[in-house]
Parts: C-alpha cells; sequence; structure tokens
C-alpha cells in the first residue's frame, strides 16, 4: 500500500513585483514530492493538513485596517492554540532574525507565540542558526533564481556578457538599516575618473525617505536613484544584468536574495562583512562575493570592485550546494521530522528566537 502524501499547508508565493520569487519556486519543487496546499485562515482551522508552514508570518497578519490587523493576529494566536491542542505541526523558515518594521506589542507576542509553537524552524545558512542557537532549528539554504529568470527573460542567458563597466547596483526594498545614505555619501566621495557610478533602484519604505534619497542623490553627480517603485521582474533581471556588481552596504545581514539574484544573472556581489555574507564568499569564492567593511568607505568600494575585476571567477558561480530537488527534499524530512514531534507532544526545549523592531 502507498504511504500518502504529506499533506503542507504553507504560502505559494505571488507574482507580484514585490514578492519574494523564492516561495513560489520552492512550493512548485515541494508540490513534486507533497500535497502542497495554498494557506488560508479557512483550511488553516478546517482543513485536514499535516503540518502548518510559514515563511513571514507578519505578513499574514497585517493589514492596512487596523481593525482588521488585530483580528488576523488574534486568529493567528488562537491557531497556535489550537494545533497545540490537536498535535499539529508547525514549521517557520527565518528568513529575517528581526523583522523589518516594528509592529503592535500584541503582534510581537503573537509572533513570539507562533515561533514558540513550531516544532521545526529553518534556517538558510549555518552562521544564522549558530547565531541563534536554536535547538529547534535546521539549516536548508536559499536556492537560485534561475526559474524566474527563464520564466520572464528566457533570452538572458544569451545576454549575460551585456554588463556595464564602471555602473555599481543596489535593487530591492530600501530601509533605512540598509546603510543606503552612507552608500550614497561614500560613493560621492569616490575619484570621478574611476567611472563609476552608482545605480539604486527599488522602492523606499515611506515617502519620507524616498525624499531623504532623492535629496542625497542630486548632491552626488555619480549616483542615480529611482525609489518609487518595485521594477517590474523583467525590468530587474535587464538592470541586474547591466550592472558591473551589486553591492549590499547593510549594516546587519542574514541572508539576501538580492545577493543570490545578482550570483544566478552572474553578477558579483559587494557586501558589509557579516558570518553570513562570509559563509557566503566561503562558498561562492572571493571572485564572485567580497566582504565589505561595517564602516563603510570609498576606498572599500573602490578596492571591492578592482579585486572583483582581478579575481578568476570562473564562467559561472556553482551551485552545487543549493540544487532545488535536493532542497524540496530537505524540506520534506523537516516536516516529518515536525510532524513526529507534534505527534508526540515534543517542543522546543528553549525560548525561539524572538521578532524585535
Amino acid at each position: 500500500m502507498t504511504a500518502r502524501a504529506l499533506r503542507v499547508l504553507t504560502t505559494k508565493g505571488s507574482d507580484d513585483v514585490s514578492a519574494n520569487p523564492y516561495v513560489s519556486i520552492l512550493a512548485r519543487h515541494n508540490a513534486e514530492l507533497m500535497d502542497v496546499r495554498e494557506f488560508s485562515w479557512r483550511q488553516a482551522f478546517f482543513g485536514d493538513h499535516d503540518v502548518v508552514h510559514l515563511h513571514w508570518p507578519e505578513a499574514i497578519v497585517r493589514s492596512r485596517s487596523g481593525l482588521k490587523q488585530f483580528g488576523k493576529t488574534a486568529l493567528l494566536r488562537l491557531l497556535v492554540a489550537v494545533d497545540r491542542l490537536r498535535g499539529r505541526a508547525h514549521v517557520s523558515t527565518i528568513h529575517n532574525i528581526e523583522t523589518h518594521e516594528q509592529g503592535s506589542a500584541f503582534e510581537r507576542a503573537t509572533l513570539r507565540a507562533w515561533l514558540g509553537s513550531c516544532q521545526t524552524r529553518i534556517y538558510l545558512t549555518r552562521a544564522g542558526l549558530q547565531g541563534a542557537g536554536d535547538d529547534r532549528g535546521v539549516v536548508i539554504p536559499h536556492g537560485d533564481y534561475a526559474e524566474f529568470v527563464t520564466r520572464y527573460r528566457p533570452d538572458a542567458a544569451r545576454e549575460q556578457s551585456e554588463a556595464s563597466v564602471g555602473r555599481v547596483l543596489l535593487f530591492g526594498m530600501l530601509r533605512r538599516y540598509k546603510g543606503v545614505e552612507r552608500l550614497i555619501e561614500e560613493f560621492g566621495r569616490i575619484d570621478p575618473a574611476l567611472g563609476l557610478e552608482l545605480v539604486i533602484a527599488g522602492k523606499a519604505i515611506d515617502a519620507d525617505y524616498e525624499r531623504q534619497l532623492g535629496e542625497l542623490a542630486a548632491a552626488t553627480p555619480a549616483v542615480t536613484v529611482h525609489a518609487d517603485r518595485f521594477l517590474s521582474h523583467s525590468e530587474l533581471i535587464e538592470t541586474v544584468m547591466h550592472s558591473e556588481l551589486v553591492i549590499l552596504p547593510y549594516e546587519r545581514m542574514y541572508n539576501s536574495g538580492a545577493a543570490l539574484m545578482a550570483l544566478t544573472l552572474q553578477r558579483p556581489v559587494a557586501a558589509t562583512g557579516s558570518p553570513s555574507l562570509l559563509e557566503l564568499a566561503d562558498e561562492f569564492g572571493a571572485g564572485w562575493v567580497q566582504a565589505l567593511p561595517a564602516e563603510l568607505t570609498a576606498e572599500a568600494i573602490v578596492a571591492a570592485v578592482t579585486a572583483l575585476r582581478t579575481h578568476d571567477r570562473g564562467a559561472a558561480p556553482d551551485w552545487t550546494a543549493r540544487e532545488w530537488p535536493a532542497i524540496a527534499a530537505a524540506h520534506r524530512d523537516a516536516y516529518r521530522t515536525a510532524v513526529a514531534d507534534a505527534r508526540a507532544g515534543r517542543r522546543s526545549s528553549q525560548h525561539p528566537p524572538s521578532p524585535r523592531p
């Protein structure tokens, strides 16, 4: 008799320009091994799934309506209590050690309760798990974005040589912790004779920050900022391909989809040093990933560009350790462990990593 497929309730991702394609790629590969179902509150309470897997739990409770947000947050608290009684497994992927924006005290307590209810918590880097010291943590690395690129720019593979020499790119959601202001200021100190230009393309977290970045860029001739919207998928791919280097001056970095998107498109990355960044550099090599100092300087930017130009890095990054079929199989194993622990009533022996503003 064939064993029935594991039933997983999760978010399958979306085609929205603000969404991380990782989620939809993972869901498609997981569906080859499991019965993957789209998360909804109705399914969460009345479905017959084995495990609930959330990526950004804050995303399913937040709303522009304060009343709706309170209601969704209360539903998550209720789900934690109900599933504990019925022995249903919970899994969460730790995409960020800290939530990006501060929520209410009720939301923060609810997110802690959700993470505490998880029999398994998935980390994307070894450094992240080691830093958290999580006894319910497992490491499953982030795969590449090749499927996303092929879908939206099927001709991308033939255009890999079209990088614009001297163009340095920062893209994505522009938040204050990402060190964007310091990057602009230091870029303005670089000798124009070196022919470097900085392009910042993405969506500022709010109108005040968009205005601040625009004012800084206006005073720096070598810097161009477009901070009013997310790029379309095809625009994003083209913009990355036409850069020589992707720079990530984040004040803290646990995992970066932007870095992995750049590497997928065969563009090297320079990022501020962190255990996770050093792990990435060790995996892909100094020709693809360069560490920047925490206190970013113009000299460090120039040195990173020079180093990446002089390293022999090969035709493309090696993704052997991040193949999607293996990633899906690792998720199946994590779910099975979580289900067994939930049915046995086993819980973490320590407090989970706490989402903080």
